[in-house]
C-alpha cells in the first residue's frame, strides 16, 4: 500500500511464526490502500502428496495476528507458488492464486465464498472496482460481484493480453497483443464498445536505465504494466511500436497522435518508459546507447526539450 496511506509512524516490528507452520512465507501486497493497516502473509507447506498453502491476516500496527486459515488445498495439486495478492472489498479479504479465488471475512477469516478457474482461463492478472473483480485471462475476461463471486459476464478477447486492464469513465480499457490493439468495454455488461487496431507494439521488458530486466518472463507469466512501454493517465495511453509513439485519446476512443521516435536505433529493440502528467509526456529512453529524457506536448507530441546522459 502507499505510504501515504500507512495509518501510523514507521518503526521496525518483529514478528515470529511458528516453526510447524508454512516452510516459505510472503507478505502479499494489499491492493486497498484504505486497509493499510492490514497485513496479509501467504504461506506454503510441503506435504507428503502435495502442497498446502496457509493466508495469516495480522495488525500492520501491532504485528498482532487477527486470524488465520491454514492447510488449503489449491485446484493445481499444490505445484504453484500460492497467494499472489489481498484486496479487501465488501467486508471481505479476496485473494487468489493461479486457478483458484477465496474471499474470508475481513474480521474473522472465514470462508465466504470459493471459485475455482476452468484450468485454460489461465490468469494474468485480477482488478477490483466498483464492487466487483476483473479478472483478466490469456484470451478471455471475466467479472465477478466481490461479494458474492457470482459471474456477472465473460467474454472472450481479440489477442492475448498485453497490459493490465484499467476502468476509465465506466468503461474497462483493455491492451491485447498479437493481433494488437485497444479494447473499449462496458464495465457492468462486459459489452464490446470498440477496438481499436494498432501496430506490433513492444515487447521488450528491459528498462532504458536499470542493468536489469526488472520482470523476466512478464508477457508469458502474468504481464506486468510496470515492465512494459505503456502508460495511462487521465485521458491519455501511451504506447509504442518502437517506431513510433502512439498516443490514445481514451475519451475519443482514436488516435490522438503519432510521432517518429528521435535519435532511434531501427537495428535494436529500444527499451522505453513513459511518465503522464497532461499536458505533459516524458519519455525515457536510450538514444542508441546514451540514456536520454524528452519532454512532449501530451496533447500533439510536439517536443519541448530532451536532456541526455551527456548533456
Amino acid at each position: 500500500a502507499p505510504l501515504a496511506a500507512w495509518p501510523g509512524k514507521l518503526e521496525e516490528k518483529k514478528h515470529g511464526f511458528e516453526e510447524s507452520g508454512a516452510n516459505l512465507r510472503l507478505v502479499l501486497p494489499n491492493r486497498s490502500p484504505g486497509q493499510a493497516e492490514l497485513l496479509f502473509v501467504g504461506g506454503r507447506s510441503k506435504k507428503r502428496l502435495d502442497n498446502k498453502f496457509s493466508l495469516e491476516c495480522l495488525d500492520a500496527r501491532t504485528l498482532q495476528p487477527l486470524w488465520a486459515l491454514k492447510n488449503i488445498r489449491l485446484k493445481g495439486k499444490g505445484d504453484e507458488e500460492g497467494f499472489e495478492e489481498v484486496f479487501v472489498a465488501e467486508g471481505l479479504a479476496i485473494t487468489h492464486a493461479r486457478h483458484d479465488l477465496l474471499a474470508l471475512d475481513q474480521h474473522k477469516g472465514e470462508v465466504r465464498w470459493r471459485m475455482e478457474l476452468p484450468f485454460d482461463f489461465d490468469l494474468r492478472a485480477v482488478r477490483e472496482v466498483a464492487g466487483m473483480l476483473i479478472l483478466s485471462g490469456a484470451v478471455r475476461t471475466m467479472a465477478l460481484q466481490a461479494a458474492t463471486g457470482e459471474v456477472v459476464w465473460d467474454v472472450r478477447e481479440e489477442g492475448e493480453l498485453y497490459g493490465t486492464p484499467f476502468v476509465r469513465e465506466g468503461l474497462l480499457i483493455g491492451v491485447r497483443r498479437e493481433p494488437f490493439g485497444v479494447a473499449f468495454r462496458r464495465l457492468e455488461t462486459g459489452r464490446l464498445l470498440r477496438r481499436l487496431h494498432l501496430p506490433d507494439l513492444s515487447l521488450t521488458t528491459k528498462h532504458p536505465v536499470l542493468a536489469e530486466d526488472i520482470s523476466q518472463g512478464a508477457i508469458k507469466a502474468g504481464v506486468s504494466s510496470e515492465a512494459l512501454p505503456l502508460a495511462a493517465a487521465g485521458d491519455l495511453l501511451m504506447l509504442t511500436d518502437g517506431r513510433y509513439y502512439v498516443a490514445v485519446d481514451l475519451a475519443k476512443q482514436e488516435v490522438r497522435w503519432k510521432r517518429l521516435i528521435d535519435d532511434n536505433d531501427p537495428m535494436s529493440e529500444n527499451p522505453y518508459r513513459f511518465y503522464i502528467h497532461e499536458p505533459y509526456l516524458l519519455v525515457l529512453k536510450l538514444d542508441f546507447t546514451v540514456p536520454s529524457l524528452y519532454l512532449l506536448d501530451s496533447r500533439t507530441g510536439a517536443l519541448k526539450w530532451t536532456k541526455s546522459k551527456k548533456g
